[in-house]
């Protein structure tokens, strides 16, 4: 018997503020079939990002809201499916101090203020 393993190809932004919030873009191969499967599944840096029921595309897309943190953090984007090994993306996330998040015209433009 064959295993599909999950495999995110994409993954945008790769950093966003420590308050959470933020938006992050998962794409790729096998992400799930059904919402269900990806509700719990994903984590960055080990705080689970909650995905969009609405802006899910099974088996390709995923957009899920980060959560908050207490402080700066570069860590593993994480899609742990059910009854399937947990696979990691090839680049880290960071969690950075003077992020901000601006919504424009409906669609989300990322600024990144970082401090010196």
């Amino acid at each position: 018997m064959m295993m599909n393993f999950s495999s995110p190809d994409q993954v945008d932004p790769l950093t966003g503020p420590i308050g959470g919030g933020s938006y992050v873009n998962i794409s790729g191969k096998d992400l799930g079939s059904r919402f269900e499967e990806v509700q719990n599944a994903v984590s960055i840096a080990g705080i689970r990002c909650a995905p969009l029921r609405d802006q899910y595309q099974p088996s390709q897309w995923i957009v899920c809201r980060l959560g908050a943190i207490p402080m700066e953090k570069e860590g593993e984007i994480t899609v742990a499916l059910p009854d399937r090994p947990a696979v990691n993306y090839h680049e880290k996330f960071k969690y950075q101090v003077g992020s901000w998040i601006l919504l424009l015209d409906g669609g989300l433009l990322q600024i990144m203020v970082l401090q010196v």
